[in-house]
């Protein structure tokens, strides 16, 4: 059983995306390790807009399960300035967790790896992405240079 999420700040809300094929955010802040790409890269969005990703690295959360909160690190997450909402891909989740099920209903989602429930999401009925039961876990700051002028 997974407990509703709390206000969470806007920056720190996740949105969990079943068609999204890897972690993205905007937020620098987040990562704990981060490499800037070497060559340039982009996003697919939804629809045909093509957003600028920077590099990528890992950032930890805490996901809050059965009255439980357990710390999960995200990794792999791009980070692209121009992207409107933190999210986290299902599907690049269950790539990397081979005994994974992800299972929904028109209010709640949650992810198994392994037969235990990970992480939980809500959403309204008739609404859009499912928000993720989880927070950041920020930390001592890796120093990031990245130029972002380009």
């Amino acid at each position: 059983m997974c407990i509703e999420a709390n206000t969470i700040e806007n920056n720190n809300v996740w949105w969990i995306d079943t068609g999204a094929t890897r972690h993205v955010t905007n937020s620098i802040e987040m990562f704990t390790k981060f490499e800037e790409f070497k060559t340039s890269s982009e996003i697919k969005a939804a629809g045909s807009e093509s957003l600028k990703a920077i590099g990528k690295g890992v950032i930890e959360i805490i996901s809050k399960v059965n009255n439980q909160e357990l710390i999960l690190k995200l990794t792999d997450v791009w980070y692209a300035p121009g992207v409107s909402r933190n999210l986290f891909s299902v599907l690049a989740s269950q790539d990397k967790n081979k005994n994974s099920v992800f299972k929904s209903t028109t209010t709640k989602c949650i992810l198994e790896v392994n037969g235990r429930v990970i992480l939980c999401g809500y959403r309204q009925e008739n609404g859009g992405l499912y928000e993720a039961d989880f927070s950041t876990i920020y930390q001592e700051r890796v120093n990031v240079a990245v130029d972002e002028s380009s």
